[in-house]
């Protein structure tokens, strides 16, 4: 139970009020909940895009923000790396928001990364997450090895070195 004096000031009077209730107590659940969100790699000016989930876990509705706190590398073409789509909204109890975070960068780099608040006013327990992004100049790929077999009906004429058996 919440319980505080209210006191209004006039030029004649003073009246003091004593106001009891319950207050709100707004909390979000932000997944992934181990605050780290890694966008991906990708070539220089592509667009990659990774969600997030901001779940109401209150039983009133509150309006969110995102914030940026840190940012590490910034595109040279003056562009913000990291978009949030929708930046900020309302979120009605036991339902939840999923935000696109939209990654472009404009050279390569391995320090993009952006700390983020997901801020609810009069949240106790503050949510941030950890955004980060690679860009590479050119696209690459990993294979795993394995042995080359020639087909059984290949014509090795031409093989004068005898590398082929």
């Amino acid at each position: 139970m919440f319980e505080e004096v209210l006191t209004l000031r006039s030029h004649s009077s003073i009246v003091s009020i004593k106001l009891k209730g319950r207050g709100i107590k707004p909390e979000a659940k932000v997944t992934p909940e181990d605050g780290l969100l890694h966008v991906g790699n990708c070539v220089m000016n592509d667009t990659l895009e990774k969600t997030f989930t901001i779940k109401n876990i209150s039983r009133f509705p509150f309006h969110f923000t995102i914030q940026r706190l840190l940012t590490g590398d910034k595109n040279y073409n003056g562009l913000i790396n990291f978009v949030y789509i929708p930046k900020e909204g309302d979120i009605q109890p036991n339902e939840e928001a999923t935000v696109a975070v939209r990654f472009n960068p404009d050279h390569y780099a391995t320090g993009y990364y952006e700390h983020i608040l997901v801020d609810v006013p009069n949240q106790i327990d503050p949510k941030e997450l950890y955004v980060k992004g690679m860009c590479w100049t050119r696209s690459m790929w990993v294979k795993m090895y394995e042995d080359f077999l020639w087909p059984k009906n290949y014509d090795n004429s031409f093989d004068t070195f005898g590398f082929i058996s």
